[in-house]
């Protein structure tokens, strides 16, 4: 038996909090995570762009948020607010883009131009989430904090974790 508690559009901070929420209602032998590259991002944001239903006016949605206060992690922004600010009207320090950015942004909207993308991606030095490889990075010791609370929360069960991303990186 699998139960998926996978959620759209979510970051690895919610994924852990999903889990510690249900996942003692249900027997499992194993906790397998899937977590999308650029979560290392969207982990840090307090909001996330969405859309609003009737208008299609861009939107933040405010969401659950892990800080590491004194190296430990800490819940904030719950309850979570019902206001919707349109994006427009936005801190700029709401939300960032948790996609690649700089010089190939456009590129990786083009998702129907991957034989070009594979040819600009060969002639630059590109890389699409550089907070991986500097383990100091605010990114790097959250995503490092959620996943071993996460670990801790699993117990005695295995923990998999089998990071993925969108086929345009």
């Amino acid at each position: 038996e699998v139960i998926n508690l996978a959620l759209d559009g979510t970051g690895t901070d919610q994924q852990l909090l999903a889990y510690e929420e249900a996942a003692p209602r249900f027997e499992h032998d194993l906790v397998l995570i899937l977590p999308f590259l650029q979560n290392i991002r969207r982990n840090l944001l307090e909001a996330r762009e969405s859309f609003a239903p009737g208008s299609g006016e861009r939107i933040l949605i405010p969401k659950p948020r892990l800080i590491i206060n004194d190296g430990a992690l800490e819940l904030q922004n719950v309850p979570v607010p019902e206001e919707r600010l349109p994006l427009a009207e936005s801190a700029s320090d709401l939300v960032e883009d948790s996609q690649a950015s700089g010089r190939t942004a456009l590129l990786s909207k083009l998702a129907e131009q991957l034989k070009i993308k594979k040819l600009a991606y060969s002639l630059i030095d590109w890389e699409p989430f550089p907070e991986y490889r500097d383990p100091e990075s605010e990114g790097w010791k959250l995503m490092e904090a959620i996943l071993q609370r996460l670990k801790s929360s699993a117990g005695s069960r295995p923990l998999a974790i089998a990071p993925i991303f969108y086929l345009s990186y």
